[in-house]
């Protein structure tokens, strides 16, 4: 094997900004705009960047055996005393091990905080999403505003660290438009089911149709309790 000298330096510059503290996503960014890629020339993202911190090649060890298949999902990662692992396998290796383990520690530590506002929970926790970039957007309470709980602003970026631009929205406000809406609806199931009820029923099809804007209307009413 040998190292791609010019990659490399993307690959030690990944394992030190970890070592600094940097999040993934943001050490994605970092990467993406000095003009780095991965190896099939796409833009670097969060999940391939843990990967290579994951990747036990770059301190020089060879790992077999740990995959029943291909997918790591569903039960099938093999036991890690069944992995087969061959230390000091491929010299020069790119990270000194004990650069590896420690930043490999330091990524599962802040993997395992928890931010105070993921434990709170609310009428519309990880109900709303960004209707431009996907995210769901989190709650917050504005100390400096009489406690008032708002919609973050999404604030995502792109792989080269351009921001969302949606800027939130007042948490009540958002509310009342759910709650708005879910009663236009609950009007719109209640018309439709009177007409059923009104129209002659030559077939059955009439009756199944009605019982399942009856249980649509009783879901929109819990809806509405909540």
């Amino acid at each position: 094997m040998e190292i791609d000298e010019e990659q490399a330096k993307g690959v030690k510059l990944a394992f030190q900004l970890v070592l600094d503290g940097i999040g993934v996503d943001n050490i994605a960014i970092n990467l993406n705009q000095l003009g780095y890629r991965t190896k099939r020339g796409n833009l670097f993202s969060g999940k391939s960047i843990e990967r290579m911190i994951r990747f036990e090649i770059y301190k020089g060890w060879i790992v077999s055996n740990r995959l029943k298949g291909r997918n790591t999902h569903q039960g099938k990662l093999r036991p890690k005393e069944q992995w087969i692992i061959v230390k000091d396998a491929v010299k020069p290796c790119i990270i000194e091990e004990e650069t590896w383990d420690l930043a490999n520690e330091k990524l599962t530590l802040r993997q395992g905080l928890a931010p105070r506002a993921r434990q709170r929970r609310h009428g519309l926790s990880n109900l709303i999403k960004c209707a431009f970039c996907g995210r769901t957007h989190s709650v917050t309470i504005r100390k400096d505003r009489k406690q008032k709980k708002e919609l973050k602003p999404c604030n995502r970026k792109d792989p080269l660290g351009n921001s969302c631009y949606n800027r939130g929205l007042n948490y009540n406000s958002m509310m009342d438009l759910i709650i708005t809406r879910i009663k236009i609806r609950r009007e719109e199931i209640i018309a439709e089911l009177q007409n059923l009820k009104e129209e002659s029923q030559p077939f059955d099809s009439k009756v199944i149709k009605i019982q399942m804007n009856e249980e649509r209307i009783r879901k929109v009413q819990k809806a509405l309790k909540n």
